[in-house]
């Protein structure tokens, strides 16, 4: 009996969907667009003032409203321009005078709440940098083990973890834009791809800061993967360069011409207390943070030390290893959620390709960070209750009330921040505490534990 070869691939493509991998994709998928529904509204706020500051014709930095660098406020002008070109949706947001009092809660929440469409507009793009996130960590779990079973694992512990789903759902932030290019050009270092590891590296940084932590070991692993061709390895370093610096050229350019450049950096001192605005308390935090990076950067160089004292078979395991522990250092000042986005990835692959006793470390961050992002429940429901009417605004006025209840700061809404923080932060340090006295065997031992910890991973 003859057969069409469109049902042959309409078959084949519904047997797929009985691999794991497709499943989670779904599952993913549904668990990311159904939190989507809620939104912080004080960061959801915040990206439609630099949409209205766009569409006025004053760019990113024209008017009070965007303090970081370029990136996400190009991709903050593509979504402007798609709802522009494509869709009639009113306001983007609605001032709702019944709430408010949130805003002098003393909580980051606004009163001013965005539309569904618009929440959607500006998260969807965030959402495929999730999934592209998780498949690099497959990818790269595939590549080093070549375990199919192991790299599923990995696109699990990434898409599915409450972390990445909050960060991209609720918040909003582009943390997970960065952490695809931060391990998009650690995959590209490792198979040898320098220039255009370099361009992704770039792009990392300039997304948000974490990633650049990661210079020392990446540039020492080139460096120890040609020691026996010192000219090979200065070459691959100079191409990255070469990739970093055009990024930068391309993403400045603009900034350059209107004569902002300044403007694309102000983040750097507003957080480290060194602007005009800066009280006293934010100053000392600002050079208290700026003492911890410097230390993270100290820490950067010696873990660089050891990757280049590894011997050529754990190459690769080194430098994943180790840019796990920077992370997980630079993270332990300010741990905020979506900060903790760009240690996921590391984390997932370490445990599904090295050690699996790590999923202790995941399973803290997750519900550390499922506590975190219901801490706010009631504010973040608003859009939906605005947009749709199936949830009235004063059951939300009433759940902020009790979760604003009680004595000074202990607070029902601080005190379930605080467990959530702290669990949080007992995530990355269990990740040091696993990691990081074996380590400290190789990073003063050399390279002579690197086979037998290879080993026993």
């Amino acid at each position: 009996m003859h057969e069409w070869p469109c049902i042959d691939k309409i078959r084949g493509h519904i047997c797929r969907i009985r691999h794991p991998l497709a499943a989670i994709v779904i599952a993913g998928l549904a668990i990311h667009l159904l939190i989507m529904l809620l939104a912080m509204v004080y960061d959801s706020d915040y990206w439609a003032i630099v949409i209205r500051n766009i569409n006025a014709g004053e760019g990113l930095y024209g008017m009070e409203g965007y303090y970081y660098t370029p990136v996400w406020g190009y991709i903050l002008g593509l979504v402007s321009a798609f709802q522009n070109a494509c869709l009639s949706l009113g306001d983007s947001a609605v001032r709702v005078f019944d709430v408010i009092y949130f805003e002098a809660s003393g909580h980051q929440t606004s009163a001013t709440v965005t539309s569904l469409v618009f929440n959607y507009c500006t998260k969807l793009p965030l959402l495929i940098c999730d999934v592209i996130l998780a498949y690099l960590t497959y990818v790269l779990v595939d590549e080093l083990k070549h375990d199919r079973k192991k790299a599923t694992l990995a696109f699990a512990l990434v898409f599915l973890c409450p972390v990445i789903i909050g960060s991209t759902g609720i918040i909003g932030m582009p943390d997970t834009l960065a952490a695809t290019f931060m391990m998009l050009s650690l995959l590209l270092v490792i198979k040898n791809r320098s220039l255009l590891a370099g361009m992704c590296f770039a792009m990392a940084v300039l997304t948000k800061f974490f990633p650049v932590f990661l210079f020392f070991p990446l540039v020492v692993y080139v460096l120890a993967r040609n020691r026996d061709d010192r000219r090979k390895g200065y070459t691959q370093v100079v191409m990255a360069a070469i990739g970093a610096i055009s990024v930068m050229a391309v993403i400045f350019l603009p900034q350059i011409m209107a004569g902002d450049l300044s403007a694309c950096f102000q983040f750097l001192t507003d957080r480290s207390g060194t602007s005009a605005e800066s009280t006293l308390l934010s100053k000392l935090m600002g050079y208290t943070r700026i003492l911890a990076y410097v230390l993270v950067i100290i820490a950067s160089a010696l873990v660089a030390r050891s990757i280049y004292r590894t011997d050529a078979d754990n190459l690769e395991k080194a430098l994943l290893r180790g840019s796990m522990i920077v992370l997980a250092l630079c993270l332990l000042y300010p741990p905020a959620t979506q900060y903790i986005v760009v240690l996921v990835p590391l984390l997932a692959y370490y445990i599904a390709a090295e050690n699996h006793k790590y999923i202790r470390c995941w399973k803290l961050l997750a519900i550390g960070a499922t506590i975190v992002f219901m801490v706010s429940l009631s504010t973040h429901l608003l859009p939906l209750a605005v947009s749709t009417g199936l949830i009235e605004i004063s059951s939300l006025e009433h759940f902020f009330d009790i979760w604003n209840s009680g004595a000074g700061v202990f607070t029902v809404w601080n005190i379930e921040f605080v467990i959530g923080s702290i669990l949080q932060y007992a995530g990355i340090l269990v990740v040091l505490l696993m990691a990081y006295g074996r380590y400290l065997n190789r990073l003063f031992g050399g390279g002579r534990s690197g086979k037998a910890e290879g080993n026993k991973g």
